[in-house]
């Protein structure tokens, strides 16, 4: 059993007290122990149950830009400063060694002495880097990185403003100095600041990243600033000195603004990483552990790794400039300028792929072992130098692709060496060892600028040459580190034992995050799990999840876990552990039980430290512990502790609102005037402890008991009470104004327009108040009037009224004698509304004018639609609307014949209404046909109608211009454009649609880039003439141009990497072209490789994109590397072997860089190796490349494994988040092979498996295998489940707990409203209906989930309503509360509930508010008195649109006692002003008449109680009528027949039938053509009258023009249609009748409908066949009727069906019947003879084969022998 506690002790030791076991451990495992404190934590407790520790894994952390995560509390804006900083940074040390050649020309040192100079002033730089920065870095582990990064960046801009007034070299120096101190600074920064913002798996991107910014800043340095003084000398008069002064100045501006922005963006003291644990240390202990941490071997070689790294930039910058510059002034007469321009020129190219190669790096040191990583950049980097330091000319080929080499590796070994080292550093030192190993890195641009500047002058080579050995030095040390810590592990599979020694399982307790200050779980951490089949936990922990090759266990506080590891090969199947967890830290809450329940909040930090020590906070505001906090919303709180002044901890966590249990019964009663309110708490001894307050917090007493409050004022209260079920609770009471009881009666309403009423209240001194004037008790209230009621010492309250109806109404009936000015005649009771004068209102203008009646009580009404009528006398006025009921023309306009639609026909439906109809046009008349305008001019007319009687014409104007023609177009494109920007020429044909007569033919240049869309408009009437436009659009598609591909030379071989050159052109210029994604220059020679490339880009002038493959071939194509391979056998010494066929005529051949003589000196173990070489292949023709060639292993295995993680998505999303653990792998006999290596890395699982088939490559001593491993997808179900609805407001929300079925899904999952894993973050919903929320979770996992939000709904008061009178008529009603005692709140209107729960004698049309004590919003309630008796009637529809002749009379026996008013309200007006039907006379004024098809409602008002109206809504649905016309062909022996049906039942009409093409003529029932001479015409009928259908049969063939008459007084209407009567081939069918009967019709094409009946008319069947017809189914003799018809023709055949004689029949049947038994028995025998004869051929016993004599048939033809076959 392992100690926890002392586990636990060692975590918290210093580095040098730690194992050096330490080194065993992976990589990732062995930085998260260093560095667990990087993933935050937000501890969240509820009900004092177990702690729920919320991981903020890797997943769960912001993303900047899609490249790495953030580190919880690193703003964006804090890690883009830090990019800048190292952009700033390296930018200002690159340019201050770039640029010193203008220094030191100014200071007249000749350039042989240059070199010696530069390297001093370098080494001077540096030796100041080496003493200052470890102090740097010790100072930020003590005061924080921004203040040391600020500081250091300023001092820079100190050193860049002094430096070019040196004026020796002494000063020079001095001035380095300075610079130096702050370079220090802010070298020593880059990788602390890199740990404390980046999480571990990230730092590889973020160091590229963070690399790209420096490389950015080196090519601004070299690109921009060293050709300012160039450019300022070149425009001004400054002269060199003062123009490099200048730039100077310029550039040291920069660093101090950088300075400002570094001091106030980066993370300020309070959030600084490793703040917390160095406050107290002294900066002797900091530099001292920093010192210790260098132990560590991984540590260590990232110092060298920074040392080399340094070194190469020096070596980058200083000496390839000056070599370049150097040697360009030997060869171009001197000339400085352009020496200098092409040093900075070819520094800048490499520093740009140096830029671009540090994301690169980057990815590359997260996607495999940094120490590989660093080990491979260090070799590229060795193999650049190299090429550099034993070249001649540094303006060659090779020199500039070595420039491009070392700049790649420079940039990659900082990114790798700072990724390292960040890796390795402990939190608490990251200061510190990154001031180390700026320290180191300075270091090694001391040893360049010193041994490179001695010797460069004597071999411009030897600096390369020195870096490149030192490249290659550290990767042998870094290969050497790996394998020391991969070979001292003690797993049991590279040790061979069966069993592990023990299980590797680290314990972290719970602690405050000294990063963040976020409280962190305890967790264990079990690095060698894939050693176990299982591993159980007991309790059960909190979650689990693989992450980073280890499996990560969070545990709850303060409980002991045993932990069983199961491998079949222990002892006794298992292994244990025991571990226990500390008690905090952590918050405790305790979550309220009941509705309003307080929640209590405490706090424990797992060290039994006293609380009182520390201060604490929530949300900012300071409280004491234990806390009691009152449910105020679901929004997340913080929470904070101090220590000693300083953050400690801090968490968020959530208050859950009380269940609906717990509510007290509390009765509340306003306070009246006299009187106080009273409060009762119903139920008093549930409750320890009762305490009422006022809204100042101040308590009240009880008046006797502990639960009666009386005397109390209207305002705001609180309970507090506190019991044993619920705990402390606080509910809310408001203890409303209440007013007395009042009585208000109609005293008198005689005068209807100022009725008298009469108030009283009981027991109190009172005013009414009208209008704002005071009055007595008894008082006159003119219709809309307010009223109120002042209550001496008291208040004063509103009265609400419901207004009393007009007594009594008027009315008025249509004098039907003259329709041309329409009069109504006013019906009123003289003896009660006495004199009457009208008010007419212009609704138009808005002018009113004054009226009087005539003797007769009529007056005149002109245009009703415009004017209102108030009818008024000294006691009365009501406004009425009269109803129009003149009736205009209506008219359709169609038959538009032609296609500029010139003609047309207009047709006026109910002409029959007027006495005369006409159109008129510029002194034209034009008259109708039975209501036809036939064939007029589509124009502007006035339409002149007549009623009948003595009336003047009125009019009103017809307009039905129609623009666009009725025709088709053809159009034909001159050219095929191949861009948008082309114009092409359509040649347009435009036809008549009518007669498809050709029109016009025009041409339209167009252009798809100019008009896309553009439609065109084309006018083919021309001037003076009707509209008539030709509309249309074009379509075409565009000819893309084509590309050219030209082979000017092939490649050598098929492995050859360059040699082939083609040309790439096109039909159309090419913009952009691109040969494997790689930019090239259309038209120049390209230089490629044998084989296919992908050949992209886009034309010029939008002429569109390309995209095509082309096959490059080689000179010999025929040429390939042949060798045959020896798979490996065995495991322990490798015994494959590689044989190169013909390997003598390779002139060089290696295999993995050794080379090949075609003897096996070695044997191979299972691998890809690298075979590369050359050979002639005849003419000088050298071939070079390389093949990878796998050998394989033959021994066959058996491989076992475990899916211990599924991916959580499909291969679409290819979330790689799978994890394979390798059991064993066997071969046939049993025998079992360790694994050392899975996919290159040493253990025996794997990660980052993607869903469906992976390869996996496993490595056993010598032997290797490739295993299909099947990884399936984790079926994933996200559910969504409520957990809190809330109701604030009146608004409710809710909030729901997403839960996965996969722990690993729930701990990686995020959402758009929240980056925390989702079982501990809750959505908001905040709207009814449906939510949809994108998940995401596992690696590239997302899913959209839809929360169905079914909000309970806002709780419904019940009441029931009980009338002071009878129902619709009631003056006021009483409103009786249901549960009343549960509402905090109850009112309605002004008035209070009483004690019994009513509210009496109120009025209705009032809102009833009403509050819930659980809710925190009045809800209003509008009381309407539905209940409305129906008034007896009967009504007559309506049968015509705006025909108003519906009718409706009451039938109410009691109708005397009424007044009734019908309106029509679809149409309503100002003031709600409703149209009036008049009534039908003066006697009878519960009739009405002249009903249109609208919405009315019929008002029946109580004649002595003018408040009870009674309304009743009707509908009055008028329709159009339509006819139903069915037309049956002509036979040649039968006429046709016409049928019409009106729709509408009860209308009356007649019709004609006449010549179409005659319409002004009469018409008349003669065809307009005859298909036969001797086809009779119809005799010109007499016009008929029509019931509910009429027909008329004997109609010949022909068109007609039908004219259809709706005779009915109450819709008159005229239809005109045309009839076509076809003409039918009579049906001649042949019958042959003898119980089978055959039907052949004269047209065998057509399709005919048989039907026989039976004599009784019963039908038998019925067939559709088209030709012959035959029936066999008569079951009987006798008479059957077969009926043919064809269309509408139909023809009746009479069949007899006799017996038929059958003899003849049954003679051949029974000759058939004899002959077929013969057949069949003939081929029976048949078939029984052969199957003998079959049989008997088997029995016969073997023979020898025949021999041919002859070989061949030879035969005489054509005078020649032939020989015609061969045997």
């Amino acid at each position: 059993m392992f100690n926890p506690s002392s586990k636990n002790n060692n975590d918290n030791n210093d580095n040098d007290n730690k194992d050096d076991s330490n080194i065993n451990t992976d990589i990732i495992d062995r930085d998260y122990k260093n560095d667990n404190n990087e993933n935050s934590v937000i501890l969240v407790s509820e009900n004092n149950n177990n702690s729920n520790n919320n991981n903020n894994s890797y997943n769960n952390l912001k993303s900047f830009l899609f490249i790495h995560k953030v580190n919880k509390d690193v703003s964006y804006l804090n890690l883009i400063t830090s990019y800048l900083g190292s952009f700033l940074s390296i930018c200002f040390l690159v340019f201050i060694n770039v640029a010193q050649p203008y220094i030191l020309n100014s200071l007249n040192i000749s350039d042989d002495r240059q070199g010696n100079v530069s390297g001093n002033i370098s080494f001077c730089n540096e030796v100041v880097i080496v003493l200052a920065s470890y102090l740097w870095g010790i100072l930020s582990d003590k005061v924080g990185r921004r203040i040391v990064y600020s500081a250091g960046m300023f001092i820079i801009g100190i050193g860049l403003a002094i430096y070019p007034f040196a004026n020796s070299i002494l000063c020079l120096m001095i001035f380095r100095v300075v610079f130096a101190i702050g370079a220090a600074s802010c070298s020593s920064m880059l990788s602390a600041v890199l740990a404390d913002y980046i999480p571990f798996i990230d730092r590889g991107k973020a160091s590229g990243l963070l690399g790209f910014s420096a490389g950015g800043g080196a090519v601004l340095a070299s690109l921009v600033l060293l050709k300012i003084p160039d450019i300022i000398n070149n425009n001004s008069s400054l002269g060199p000195s003062r123009s490099t002064e200048l730039t100077y100045g310029m550039t040291a501006g920069l660093a101090v603004i950088g300075s400002v922005i570094l001091f106030t963006c980066l993370q300020w003291k309070s959030k600084e990483s490793s703040i917390a644990n160095n406050d107290r240390k002294s900066i002797l202990t900091i530099a001292l552990d920093g010192l210790k941490a260098g132990k560590k071997p991984l540590l260590s070689l990232a110092y060298g790794s920074g040392f080399l790294a340094r070194g190469d930039s020096a070596i980058a910058t200083t000496f390839l400039s000056l070599w370049i510059y150097q040697y360009t002034l030997s060869v171009n007469g001197g000339n400085k300028t352009d020496a200098l321009s092409k040093s900075g020129t070819i520094s800048g190219i490499a520093q740009t792929c140096a830029l671009f190669f540090a994301l690169f790096a980057g990815f590359l040191c997260d996607r495999m072992n940094r120490i590989f990583a660093m080990v491979l950049l260090a070799l590229v980097g060795c193999f650049g130098y190299f090429l550099l330091a034993f070249s001649e000319n540094p303006l060659t080929t090779q020199f500039f692709v070595g420039a491009c080499i070392i700049g790649c590796a420079e940039t990659g070994m900082v990114v790798s060496s700072t990724a390292l080292v960040a890796q390795e550093s402990p939190i608490e030192l990251r200061g510190s060892v990154s001031g180390f190993f700026a320290q180191c890195g300075s270091l090694g641009i001391l040893v360049a600028s010193l041994l490179g500047g001695v010797l460069y002058d004597q071999w411009k080579g030897f600096p390369f040459a020195l870096f490149g050995g030192f490249s290659a030095i550290l990767s042998i040390w870094g290969l050497i580190i790996f394998f020391i810590t991969q070979y001292q592990s003690n797993l049991s599979p590279i040790n061979g034992s069966p069993c592990p020694k023990a299980p590797s399982v680290d314990l972290k307790k719970g602690e405050c995050d000294s990063n963040f200050f976020i409280m962190q779980g305890p967790k264990v951490i079990i690095h060698n799990f894939y050693m176990y089949t299982d591993i159980k936990f007991q309790p059960l922990p909190i979650s689990k999840a693989y992450e980073g090759g280890v499996l990560q266990v969070e545990l709850d506080y303060e409980t002991t876990y045993n932990i069983t590891f199961e491998n079949p090969n222990c002892p006794d199947g298992r292994q244990g552990e025991d571990v226990t967890t500390n008690s905090g830290p952590r918050l405790k809450i305790t979550q309220p039980k009941c509705m309003n329940s307080f929640s209590t909040i405490d706090f424990d930090d797992g060290e039994d430290q006293p609380n009182n020590q520390r201060t604490f906070q929530i949300n900012g505001g300071t409280v004491l512990l234990p806390h009691e906090i009152k449910f105020d919303g679901t929004d997340e709180k913080k929470f904070y502790t101090f220590l000693d002044g300083r953050t400690e901890c801090q968490a968020s966590f959530y208050l859950y609102q009380g269940g609906n249990q717990g509510v007290p019964d509390i009765q509340v009663f306003p306070a009246t005037c006299g009187s106080g309110g009273r409060i009762l708490l119903l139920g008093s001894g549930e409750y320890s402890s009762v305490a009422l307050y006022n809204s100042l917090d101040s308590i009240i007493p009880p008046t006797t008991n502990i639960d009666n409050f009386e005397n109390l004022k209207s305002g705001d209260y609180y309970f507090v009470l506190e019991s044993s079920a619920c705990g402390k609770q606080r509910f809310e009471i408001i203890v409303p104004t209440g007013m007395p009881e009042y009585e208000l009666t109609l005293f008198d309403d005689s005068c209807p327009i100022s009725p008298i009423y009469e108030m009283s209240v009981d027991g109190y001194d009172f005013t009414v108040i009208v209008n704002g004037n005071r009055v007595n008790s008894t008082f006159t209230r003119t219709l809309g009037q307010s009223v109120e009621v002042e209550i001496l010492k008291c208040g004063t309250f509103n009265v609400p009224f419901k207004d009393i109806a007009s007594i009594p109404p008027i009315h008025y009936s249509i004098s039907e004698t003259n329709f041309c000015q329409e009069t109504a005649i006013l019906h009123y009771d003289p003896d009660v509304v006495g004199d009457i004068t009208i008010e007419v209102l212009n609704t138009n203008t808005g002018q009113p004018s004054t009226t009087h009646l005539e003797s007769d009580n009529s007056f005149t009404v002109n245009d009703p639609s415009m004017f209102i009528y108030n009818v008024k006398s000294e006691c009365y006025s009501e406004p009425i609307k009269i109803l129009s009921v003149k009736r205009e023309p209506n008219f359709v306009i169609s038959n538009k014949t032609n296609y500029c639609n010139e003609l047309v026909d207009i047709t006026v439906t109910n002409y029959l209404d007027f006495k005369d109809i006409y159109l008129y046009l510029g002194g034209e008349y034009i008259y109708p046909v039975n209501g036809v305008f036939k064939q007029v001019l589509n124009q502007r007319y006035s339409l002149y109608y007549q009623r009948f009687g003595f009336c003047n014409s009125e009019s009103l104007s017809i307009n039905d211009h129609i623009n666009k023609a009725n025709i088709y177009v053809k159009s034909k494109m001159s050219s095929d454009p191949n861009c948008l920007s082309e114009s092409t020429v359509f040649n347009i044909s435009i036809f008549d649609a009518f007669t498809n007569q050709f029109i016009v033919s025009i041409n339209q240049s167009v252009s798809q880039y100019s008009f896309p869309d553009q439609q065109y408009t084309y006018d083919l009437a021309g001037a003076n003439k009707l509209y008539c436009n030709a509309v249309f659009k074009f379509d075409y598609e565009l000819t893309k141009p084509q590309i050219i591909i030209e082979t000017l030379s092939k490649p050598i071989c098929k492995y050859s990497q360059d040699g082939g050159i083609i040309i790439i052109t096109g039909s159309r210029e090419i913009q952009d072209l691109y040969v494997d994604n790689y930019p090239k220059t259309p038209g120049a020679p390209i230089e490629v490789s044998a084989g296919n490339h992908s050949i992209t880009g886009i034309f010029k002038s939008y002429c569109g994109d390309f995209e095509t493959y082309y096959f490059v071939d080689s000179q010999f194509p025929s040429f390939k590397v042949e060798y045959d391979i020896t798979p490996v056998s065995n495991c322990i010494n490798g015994d494959g072997n590689i044989a190169v066929k013909d390997y003598s005529k390779y002139a060089s051949l290696e295999i993995d860089g050794a080379p090949y003589s075609g003897v096996n000196s070695q044997d191979y173990s299972s691998k890809n190796y690298n075979v590369s070489f050359s050979i002639d292949l005849g003419s000088s023709q050298i071939c070079r490349g390389f093949e990878m060639v796998f050998l394989p292993t033959s021994i066959a295995i058996t491989p076992s494994y475990r899916i211990v993680q599924q991916p959580l998505c499909d291969e679409d999303e290819q979330d790689t988040s799978g994890v394979v653990v390798i059991d064993y792998i066997k071969n046939k006999n049993g025998q079992e092979y360790p694994i050392e290596f899975t996919n290159g890395r040493e253990s025996s699982s794997m990660d980052g498996l993607a869903p469906g088939m992976n390869e996996l490559n496993v490595v056993s001593g010598s032997c290797s295998w490739n295993i299909q491993v099947n990884v399936p997808v984790a079926n994933v179900t996200i559910t969504p489940v409520l957990d809190l609805f809330t109701v604030k407001e009146c608004n409710s929300y809710s909030r729901y707990r997403l839960d996965f079925n996969n722990e690993y899904a729930a701990l990686t999952s995020s959402s758009d409203e929240n980056t925390d894993p989702l079982t501990k973050f809750y959505v908001t919903v905040d709207s009814f209906g449906t939510k949809t929320v994108g998940v995401n979770y596992g690696r590239r996992c997302f899913k959209y989930i839809t929360l169905e939000v079914n909000y309970p709904k806002l709780p419904q008061i019940k009441y029931t309503i009980t009338y002071n009178g009878e129902p619709g008529c009631a003056s006021s009603i009483n409103i009786q509360v249901e549960d009343y005692k549960k509402y905090e709140v109850l009112k309605y209107g002004d008035a209070a509930i009483n004690p019994d729960g009513f509210f009496s004698n109120v009025i209705p049309g009032q809102y009833l508010y009403y509050r819930l004590f659980n809710l925190s919003c009045t809800i209003p309630e509008l009381i309407i008195i539905d209940e409305q008796p129906t008034i007896s009637r009967s009504t007559v529809n309506e049968s015509c649109n705006e025909a108003y002749t519906g009718k409706l009379s009451v039938l109410d026996a009691d109708k005397n006692n009424y007044y009734y008013l019908l309106q029509n309200i679809d149409n309503s007006y100002e003031n709600d002003f409703y149209s009036t039907y008049p009534v039908k006379s003066n006697q009878d004024k519960s009739s009405f008449e002249y009903i249109g098809g609208q919405n009315v409602r019929l008002l029946k008002i109580k004649k002595d109680q003018p408040t009870c109206i009674i309304e009743n809504k009707l509908e009055y649905s008028g329709s159009e009528p339509q006819l139903l016309i069915n037309v049956n062909d002509q036979c040649s022996d039968e006429l046709g027949s016409v049928s019409i049906v009106p729709d509408i039942s009860g209308l009356e009409g007649t019709y004609t039938l006449g010549d179409p093409n005659t319409p002004t003529s009469t018409p008349s029932q003669t065809p307009s053509s005859t298909p036969s001479p001797t086809m009779p015409l119809l005799v010109d009928g007499s016009a008929f009258a029509l019931g509910s259908s009429s027909s008329s049969g004997g109609v010949s063939a022909g068109n007609y023009s039908l004219l259809y008459t709706i005779t009915s007084d109450f819709c008159k209407r005229n239809f005109h249609s045309f009839i076509n009567v076809p003409y039918s081939e009579s049906i001649n069918v042949s019958v042959t009748a003898c119980q089978t009967v055959q039907f052949v019709p004269k047209n065998l094409n057509q399709t005919y409908s048989y039907t026989i009946f039976k004599p009784n008319q019963e039908s038998i069947e019925t067939h559709n066949i088209t030709g012959t017809f035959s029936y066999n189914s008569f079951n009987e003799s006798g008479t059957f009727i077969l009926q043919v018809s064809s269309g509408s023709c139909i023809k009746n055949h009479t069949l007899s069906i006799e017996k038929c004689n059958n003899s003849k029949s049954n003679v051949g049947l029974i000759v058939g019947l004899v002959l077929g038994l013969v057949a069949l028995a003939t081929i029976i025998a048949l078939g029984i003879f052969l199957y003998k004869k079959r049989v008997s051929g088997t029995k016969v016993k073997d023979v020898a084969p025949i021999q041919h004599e002859l070989s061949t048939v030879k035969f005489y033809q054509g005078g020649k022998i032939v020989e015609a076959d061969k045997f």
